[in-house]
């Protein structure tokens, strides 16, 4: 399923209170007009949500609008798992080499999603 929509249509047929989904941000990036509005379909069936900006690296690495996905999980009471799923570009950076430190690159791209989600899940942000 590459859709909330078809999500939330696939949960109602199974009619198990054990599924729910996982909303992955990368990808509702790409297949959702509008993520806040698809958070809050989802609303209690929504259990692990997956993070990454619009381009797999760091937050605000890319074009996502992070505070109103965290407003809708708010409002939901999203109470699950928020998991950093990030990653290294594949090229070079510019101005590098092909002897670029990924394992660095990506340690700053955690350093940086964390303090972005700190900030912006925090109670003082809403």
């Amino acid at each position: 399923m590459t859709t909330t929509a078809q999500a939330l249509a696939y949960l109602r047929d199974v009619g198990s209170p054990q599924v729910g989904m996982t909303l992955d941000l990368f990808h509702a990036n790409i297949e959702e007009p509008d993520i806040p509005a698809a958070i809050r379909a989802a609303g209690s069936w929504l259990w692990h949500v997956h993070v990454a900006d619009s381009n797999r690296r760091g937050l605000r690495g890319g074009h996502l609008d992070l505070f109103p996905i965290t407003v809708a999980l708010r409002e939901i009471g999203y109470s699950g798992a928020v998991v950093l799923e990030i990653a290294p570009p594949e090229a070079t950076l510019p101005g590098g080499s092909s002897q670029v430190p990924w394992g660095a690159v990506l340690d700053r791209y955690v350093r940086e999603s964390v303090a972005a989600l700190r900030t912006t899940l925090s109670p003082q942000a809403g």
